[in-house]
């Protein structure tokens, strides 16, 4: 991901993505929402029905947009929750970008922070939309900013 370099302190950096890495973002952390399932759902079966070829490579190009959209229109309805509104309005476009976190009493951080010790645990497992476990090293902390 290549990332602008907006302004820094010495707690951490503040960036501003490219918006089609902000739109990557976007969307795993929409698809791993169990909120945001049976709209996940739903925008699949539109994709089946109006064209059965590639809908994987669509919903991942068209999902993060459609979902802002069909979410503001609910809401505007009274029909959708302050929390999902939030999550498909999207984040702030500045990050805070960090070389270690915590969350859920879980210690995390960069192998930067890690090249010097004789321990280093900075690897990490996702599971893919594949099914697929990818291991990897974190190189960079990303915080999203989801306002209200």
């Amino acid at each position: 991901m290549d990332f602008t370099r907006k302004k820094s302190s010495h707690r951490h950096n503040m960036e501003i993505p490219s918006l089609d890495d902000l739109r990557r973002m976007r969307h795993y952390i929409i698809s791993s929402s169990d909120e945001a399932t049976p709209w996940i759902n739903e925008h699949m079966d539109e994709l089946r029905n109006t064209n059965s070829h590639n809908v994987d490579r669509r919903h991942k190009a068209e999902f993060v947009h459609w979902f802002e959209r069909k979410i503001r229109n609910l809401h505007a309805e009274g029909k959708a929750d302050e929390m999902i509104y939030s999550l498909s309005h999207g984040p702030e476009q500045i990050v805070s970008v960090r070389n270690r976190c915590a969350i859920n009493e879980f210690f995390f951080w960069t192998s930067d922070v890690e090249k010097n010790l004789s321990t280093q645990d900075s690897g990490v497992v996702v599971k893919g939309d594949d099914g697929m476990e990818w291991y990897g090293v974190i190189k960079k902390i990303i915080i999203l900013d989801f306002p209200n």
